[in-house]
């Protein structure tokens, strides 16, 4: 469970869970600050979203700044481009389904990977763009 807590009015969207699919991109709202329920092996993180029935598992949630995201850097994919970090977390879309992904390679051949907590690194194969994650240094922060 997360120490960074979502709070009532943050922004967020979905990422490597099945709900993320049919609302890729889907900038949501948090109704409420986020809430433990249940103890010991039992407790579980939940928050509700605006527009989403029932509550949602934080860790399938990225904040997002929303004035920040006009200024993404978008990069057209070149699948035979080396120079992408493999293994570092990116933003990656095809003007459609927005995700975080890596770039690895896989039977000798690279390609952009989610992370599926349950069932491992599931291949896409959709990306027209990605993006460096750059987050804002906040005060309190050092920068790495």
């Amino acid at each position: 469970m997360s120490t960074d807590k979502l709070k009532k009015g943050d922004q967020v969207v979905m990422h490597t869970c099945i709900e993320a699919e049919t609302h890729a991109g889907h900038i949501w709202t948090c109704r409420g600050d986020q809430f433990t329920r249940g103890t010991g092996v039992y407790a579980q993180d939940s928050v509700f979203l605006e527009g989403f029935s029932g509550s949602f598992a934080p860790e399938f949630l990225q904040k997002v700044n929303v004035e920040d995201v006009q200024g993404i850097q978008w990069i057209k994919y070149d699948p035979t481009d080396r120079s992408i970090e493999s293994h570092v977390s990116y933003i990656v879309t095809d003007g459609n389904k927005t995700m975080i992904a890596e770039h690895a390679v896989f039977g000798g051949k690279y390609s952009w990977f989610i992370d599926e907590s349950v069932i491992g690194w599931s291949l896409i194969d959709w990306v027209k763009y990605y993006a460096v994650i750059n987050l804002p240094v906040q005060e309190g922060d050092t920068e790495v």
